[in-house]
């Protein structure tokens, strides 16, 4: 069994608590193109809490090591029904952990109870995904009431929560972005965090910034991530460097782009609501309609038969499985010689050339402000942008 990213190397883990989201943003993957309409056959689940206190149990001695990240690949965090227990347990057991949100659901108290535990713990981070003021927001983040979403905002912090201000850059919004650098401090925030939007300009909402070339999507950074793919992957620890070793073993196909994975690189992993185990975000939508038929051929059979199901096997038996090792060396020679079949597209399509490394690059870090810098303590350097202070 050969693994370029093993299972006690594993220092993220990314939750999908749940496909259930009160926004209707246009450009998400769970609804039909540029409209607040959910796609066909979308599933929609919440992720069972025990699969959370599985995680401990899996990843043992391991366990205060790791970052639970919530994000919202095809939900809102904060849908989830029990998610007061599931935050309160992973700040708990966990480094540090953070969840995404839009922030514009649940009532007052709810929020008041997040901030508290946030408070208690000083390792849990709410990032407020927030894309521009009163009269911009709900452009993009359509259905979140600016009213109520800032009612939520002052309750979570007022309690004692500590808080980042995510903000996406787009046309109709690039002139507020120093006022709303001075609104999240006022509000106490501990950092605003703005970002250029990658979405398409589209006729239900403007959303290309003027700072971004029109194929934007297609050849958008295109220099800048040809530039990043010259120099092979670049890890300080001890354990980046056998990351680093392994990935020279597997070589690559000089007949297609060299692929740089990101979660091998972030040394990170992907639980979705549905209880099953991906490589990452991107292989993780593959479950969105429950039908093979939008899946890699070299993994579908093996997600008929249930590798990657949480609620049946332990992590162990998901790493060790012979469909995990397929995936995650399905853009290698390796892969070629072994299965004699195509490398995975999806790779290719997400991770050629550093292009995710381009993605994250647009934000700037000069553009990034600390307000309270202590508040990232828990945070390690190469982890995250969001503890440089200006």
């Amino acid at each position: 069994m050969f693994n370029i990213l093993t299972l006690d190397q594993v220092r993220k883990i990314e939750v999908e608590s749940t496909t259930y989201c009160n926004a209707g943003c246009p450009h998400c993957s769970r609804h039909k193109p540029n409209t607040s309409i959910l796609e066909d056959n979308m599933q929609m689940d919440h992720l069972k809490p025990e699969l959370i206190y599985k995680l401990k149990d899996d990843f043992g001695d391991q366990t205060p090591l790791m970052d639970v990240w919530y994000v919202g690949n095809l939900g809102d965090s904060l849908m989830h029904p029990q998610m007061e227990n599931i935050w309160e347990f992973t700040a708990k057991n966990f480094r540090y952990t953070e969840m995404e949100t839009n922030g514009g659901a649940r009532k007052l108290d709810f929020w008041k109870n997040m901030g508290d535990i946030s408070k208690r713990n000083q390792n849990a981070m709410m990032l407020f995904s927030i894309d521009g003021l009163e009269d911009t927001n709900e452009i993009y983040r359509k259905k979140v009431k600016w009213d109520k979403l800032m009612e939520n905002v002052q309750a979570y912090i007022g309690a004692g929560g500590m808080a980042t201000w995510k903000w996406l850059t787009f046309k109709h919004n690039e002139h507020q972005v120093e006022e709303a650098r001075e609104l999240a401090k006022k509000l106490g925030f501990v950092q605003f965090e703005p970002m250029m939007a990658t979405r398409y300009e589209e006729k239900t909402y403007k959303a290309k910034p003027k700072t971004l070339d029109n194929k934007v999507g297609k050849t958008w950074a295109k220099e800048t991530y040809l530039e990043l793919s010259k120099s092979e992957i670049q890890l300080g620890s001890a354990v980046g460097k056998e990351i680093d070793q392994r990935l020279k073993e597997v070589k690559f196909d000089d007949r297609v782009p060299k692929v740089d994975c990101k979660y091998i690189k972030k040394q990170r992993m992907y639980l979705n609501a549905k209880g099953r185990i991906w490589p990452c975000c991107w292989t993780s939508v593959w479950d969105k309609f429950n039908d093979f038929r939008h899946m890699d051929p070299l993994i579908w059979p093996h997600y008929e038969k249930g590798f990657n199901d949480y609620h049946k096997h332990s992590m162990k038996e998901i790493f060790e499985h012979s469909a995990w090792e397929e995936m995650t060396t399905a853009w290698t020679v390796k892969s070629r010689n072994a299965y004699g079949k195509q490398p995975m597209n999806l790779c290719h399509r997400k991770c050629t050339n550093s292009k995710w490394e381009a993605l994250c690059n647009i934000r700037h870090e000069k553009d990034v402000t600390t307000f309270k810098p202590e508040a990232f303590e828990n945070v390690a350097e190469d982890d995250t942008k969001r503890n440089i202070a200006n």
